[in-house]
């Protein structure tokens, strides 16, 4: 059985093990079976037919994988906005996304890990906007003046909560909780333009 295993290279992981597992059991049953029938040729289209099996199953929870995180940026983006940063908890977003909380773990490492990835896209979106309404002004003072007031009245000022998260996210940081400094960069990179 130990030139089936390495004919068939299975690495069993992750979600999907079990019936991984059970067709392994069943197809090394098989395939010892054959092997005693020297019938090697069937024994490795038969392996490589389970590495497909495996293969499909590992796409299908990688799928699954990333509907739970965006399920889990979505209700922690909904529970920001109507209950606060502080007042949301790890739980609450579980249960908003329909998960266990302990799964919120599997995606995040913390809840302010979590307000960075949905303030995120929001950030790039509205420094794009920025850009592009700083680009079409005519004069440099024009663009200057566009630049502040994008700043000020489009990102600090927003309504959406997004900002407010953010500030709330930071107040309350504790020396554990990190972050990439990617966005900021970004952000810089975008706006020294």
């Amino acid at each position: 059985s130990g030139i089936v295993r390495n004919e068939c290279g299975f690495r069993g992981r992750g979600k999907g093990r079990l019936p991984v597992m059970v067709a392994l059991v069943w197809h090394l049953s098989e395939c010892h079976s054959l092997i005693e029938g020297a019938h090697l040729d069937f024994v490795n289209s038969e392996c490589h037919s389970l590495k497909d099996i495996h293969q499909r199953e590992f796409e299908m929870a990688r799928q699954k994988s990333e509907q739970v995180r965006q399920a889990l940026l979505e209700a922690a983006q909904k529970l920001f906005v109507e209950k606060g940063y502080i007042a949301t908890t790890i739980g609450s977003i579980a249960r908003a996304a329909g998960t266990s909380q302990s799964n919120v773990y599997v995606y995040f490492t913390s809840k302010f890990e979590i307000a960075f990835a949905v303030f995120d896209p929001w950030l790039r979106s509205k420094v794009l906007d920025l850009e592009a309404r700083v680009e079409a002004q005519d004069t440099p003072e024009a663009r200057l003046r566009a630049l502040i007031d994008g700043l000020i009245h489009g990102i600090a000022a927003d309504r959406s909560g997004q900002t407010l998260t953010l500030v709330q996210a930071l107040a309350t940081a504790k020396a554990g909780d990190e972050y990439s400094p990617d966005l900021l960069l970004w952000t810089m990179s975008r706006i020294h333009r």
